[in-house]
């Protein structure tokens, strides 16, 4: 049955926050919930970075109505080789076209490490995954933690744009370790699922000992911020899981998150707070997503049209049935009234709709409901005293 839904904005494209005893660590998986939010900004140290990065996010706002496309919570970075791509020397080399030939579909097919003894040259991506597919971002901010001099030696990487372009915002170091880097849009917006977002090329040895290149929060900033950026009039930031690629020993693996919504369960129309869907659906409820709130008004109340005799108020059933009225069904409107009653076209009467009845220019009598007795007034003739007196002699 479908349930009547009161129109509660939705908790949806808001700020990733963090509930009490959230755990930091990289490749450790967040207490992550969504909240409402409009104040978190990027904050970089350089204030015309944080002047240029948010009017390049305010100024290319790409749609963004729908709230499942915007709704980035769970997100994850992932790093990932592609062994099938051959490293290439040369100004002007773009990787971005060429992992579509070997895109992956889901995490357990990422590759985050690389093997020296098989490989000098090594080249690989940053992806951005998600729980469900079509999500719509239109920012990114990430960094790298501390590794070993001669790890890595990096000889070249790009950021991977939709097709309109976008802007990149380095650190003065950058790709290097504990900098970091922003990218926003300036088009169309990134979408889809497990998309390539950044990648690198350069030459790793194996001379060092073995090591991570891990993604952290963009450390070069006031508020270090690792994660996406939706595409709304005040954008959302949603922190990401931060993956990393191994040298000569595996990377830190990550996925992406399912973050249950909050909503209520609805029990008839018994509304009950709960967490996740998965709870309500299995003690016989029907889950309503939004605000966890009961009320009032109650979101769990199945509305109708309730005629009583001609009149019609929008209520449920059973407070329709208690006050003597007949109730319509689930989602029946008042507009235009739907409640016959008594027209009379002089003294003629007729059960039918009020705007039948004024449309035919006759009288309404919504507080009328049967013609047997005609309740409609017979009209008055003219007649004279001699003629009354003639009926009865």
């Amino acid at each position: 049955m479908k349930r009547h839904q009161v129109r509660y904005p939705q908790l949806l494209g808001g700020v990733v926050g963090r509930g009490e005893g959230f755990r930091k660590g990289v490749g450790s998986f967040p207490e992550f919930f969504c909240i409402s939010g409009k104040d978190m900004q990027f904050k970089e140290v350089n204030p015309m970075k944080r002047v240029l990065l948010t009017l390049a996010l305010l100024a290319f706002i790409v749609g963004g109505a729908s709230a499942t496309p915007d709704d980035l919570c769970g997100c994850a970075l992932i790093t990932h080789q592609v062994p099938q791509l051959q490293y290439t020397v040369g100004d002007g080399i773009n990787l971005c076209p060429e992992y579509a030939a070997y895109a992956i579909s889901s995490a357990e097919e990422q590759i985050n490490r690389i093997d020296t003894g098989s490989v000098a040259c090594i080249n690989w991506f940053i992806l951005a995954a998600f729980m469900e597919d079509d999500k719509e971002w239109c920012g990114c901010q990430f960094g790298f933690d501390t590794f070993q001099d001669g790890l890595v030696t990096f000889d070249f990487s790009d950021a991977c744009y939709p097709p309109t372009g976008g802007l990149e915002i380095p650190s003065a170091g950058w790709p290097g370790p504990l900098e970091g880097t922003a990218l926003v849009v300036t088009g169309d917006p990134w979408t889809g699922n497990y998309v390539p977002l950044y990648y690198f090329g350069g030459y790793a040895y194996g001379y060092g000992d073995p090591g991570i290149m891990q993604l952290i929060p963009d450390p070069t900033v006031v508020n270090p911020f690792g994660g996406l950026g939706n595409c709304l009039p005040v954008p959302g930031m949603y922190d990401a899981m931060l993956g990393g690629m191994g040298v000569d020993m595996p990377g830190t693996y990550v996925e992406p998150l399912y973050v249950p919504q909050p909503g209520v369960c609805c029990f008839g129309e018994d509304c009950v707070n709960m967490f996740t869907q998965w709870d309500c659906e299995d003690q016989g409820g029907v889950w309503m997503a939004g605000p966890p709130d009961c009320g009032p008004p109650n979101p769990c109340l199945i509305l109708g049209a309730c005629c009583v005799g001609g009149n019609c108020v929008i209520t449920t059933q059973s407070v329709c049935e208690q006050g003597g009225g007949e109730w319509l069904g689930e989602g029946t409107v008042c507009e235009p009234n739907p409640c016959p009653a008594v027209c009379c076209e002089g003294c003629a009467c007729h059960i039918m709709l009020e705007q039948e009845c004024l449309q035919s220019g006759w009288d309404w009598y919504p507080d009328w409901t049967t013609c047997t007795p005609n309740p409609c007034p017979t009209p008055a003739g003219s007649t004279s005293w001699g003629t009354i007196k003639a009926l009865y002699r």
